[in-house]
């Protein structure tokens, strides 16, 4: 009897566990999908102190603002940044379709430059993280079946 007990509350428990897991991730993928991610169509690369332009989407707004590989970024909106995740931090802070004024240097020559900051395209391949979501529970159910057959 305390045997199948524990067999049972087991299977309870990982069911529930199994049902809570669907429920957050279905609202994690509902809140990130109402969410718009400023991009600003330039890869900026840490040297050293120094962020520099590695790469700069040639449909973005970084080019449309005059932002050339190898410039160094040395503020946004006027705070100083030397890592990619201050710019980061920056950027959803203004948020898409705000202007953003980036103080660069090219060469010696410091230029400012104001560029208005547009959503992030989403990635076609989301619904693969799906995938994820689905492996656990079938990995959930397997656990389940090896311990109920289990003597």
């Amino acid at each position: 009897m305390n045997r199948d007990f524990q067999i049972r509350f087991t299977a309870g428990f990982l069911a529930l566990l199994t049902a809570a897991a669907i429920t957050l991730a279905g609202i994690n993928f509902r809140k990130e999908s109402q969410y718009v991610a400023p991009y600003d169509g330039v890869w900026w690369v840490e040297q050293g102190q120094n962020l520099v332009a590695e790469r700069v989407d040639v449909k973005g707004p970084g080019i449309r603002a005059g932002i050339r590989i190898g410039d160094r970024l040395a503020a946004v909106d006027g705070r100083p940044v030397s890592r990619t995740s201050f710019v980061n931090q920056q950027l959803y802070h203004d948020g898409a379709w705000a202007k953003a004024t980036y103080s660069i240097l090219r060469g010696s020559v410091p230029l400012d430059t104001t560029l208005i900051l547009v959503p992030a395209q989403r990635n076609s391949n989301d619904w693969l993280r799906l995938g994820q979501c689905r492996r656990m529970v079938v990995a959930a159910c397997a656990l389940l079946a090896l311990r109920t057959h289990l003597p």
